[in-house]
């Protein structure tokens, strides 16, 4: 019986694949299978997929032309025979046996979603950085209640292959991803937490998320992911609307700071693509007095904006 499909989309990467792949067959295999959806790949990826199908029974490939992360994941969940789904980019490993310890909980406690640690690093320059929830307290949360929580501490995180999901809670509510977005965790994510009843948090640290530099959201030109920022916004701003008291008012101010990070990461500012920004929009979701302060300057003066944001930003990277 397979009670876990861990959901591996792969484009062109071939430097990084087998070393995904290794991390994933150092797990206790018995329960698993691994779907590797080759997304149209122009270099040897492929061909390394199908390598490592021969070798492992429990290895499934799916060759189709590029259509991006989403519909990757799409084809992943639709052919995923797990009670429980994990997913997992290409370029990133996952500690020794971790999801045998995250599957043993999600069925133990039985909750929706297992929510785990994670490490971002920069492997040519060696930085480590933390996913850091300290003030909570590893154990079983009503979902609402976890992200009140995450959301008020500025920790909620939304990558989606750091959790683990049960697979009838993805089909019931119909949660595919968006085809052709970028940011589509920033989505997605959401979403399956607001149609969770409950969650378990561990504290262990099982991901290793890289961060390389000719990953899409590292390129110079960043107004696709600006907009397609603002568009999650707008879209998520509708399901918000409805969603009343503490949460509702925690996660439109949520929406704020990311409304603003995509104009600055995005460059929306620029006086040919500020027809695209809403500057009220901020303004209006805002709730806690920090992002209050950022959407009046936000408002006012979108260049003060960004050197404050710039700013900002370097100084919390020190920190």
């Amino acid at each position: 019986m397979i009670e876990l499909s861990i959901i591996i989309p792969v484009y062109n990467v071939e430097k990084y694949v087998k070393r995904c792949i290794e991390s994933v067959l150092n797990q206790w295999q018995k329960e698993f299978e691994i779907i590797l959806v080759d997304d149209g790949s122009l270099d040897q990826s492929g061909v390394i997929c199908e390598d490592y199908k021969e070798r492992y029974p429990f290895i499934r490939v799916i060759h189709q032309k590029n259509k991006g992360l989403s519909e990757a994941r799409n084809t992943g969940i639709r052919v995923a025979k797990g009670q429980y789904l994990a997913f997992l980019d290409s370029d990133d490993f996952v500690k020794n046996n971790s999801y045998q310890k995250m599957l043993k909980i999600i069925k133990e406690q039985q909750v929706d979603i297992v929510v785990g640690e994670a490490v971002s690093y920069v492997d040519d320059n060696h930085i480590y950085l933390k996913k850091q929830r300290d003030f909570l307290k590893e154990g079983k949360y009503d979902a609402k209640e976890f992200l009140v929580n995450c959301l008020k501490d500025d920790v909620m995180v939304m990558c989606v292959p750091f959790n683990l999901y049960r697979k009838e809670l993805i089909i019931d509510n119909n949660l595919f991803f968006e085809r052709g977005l970028l940011h589509e965790d920033e989505l997605w994510t959401p979403q399956i937490f607001l149609n969770a009843m409950n969650i378990y948090y561990c504290k262990d640290i099982f991901y290793y998320h890289y961060t390389r530099a000719d990953s899409i959201t590292q390129r110079k030109d960043l107004s696709k992911n600006g907009q397609d920022l603002l568009y999650i916004c707008n879209k998520l701003d509708d399901m918000y609307s409805l969603i009343e008291g503490e949460l509702g008012k925690l996660l439109r101010d949520y929406l704020s700071m990311i409304y603003m990070g995509g104009v600055y990461s995005g460059k929306l500012y620029r006086k040919d693509r500020r027809s695209l920004i809403d500057k009220r929009f901020p303004l209006c979701h805002a709730y806690r007095r920090n992002t209050l302060i950022k959407a009046y300057i936000f408002r006012l003066n979108l260049h003060l904006f960004c050197v404050t944001y710039y700013l900002f930003n370097c100084f919390k990277r020190k920190h």
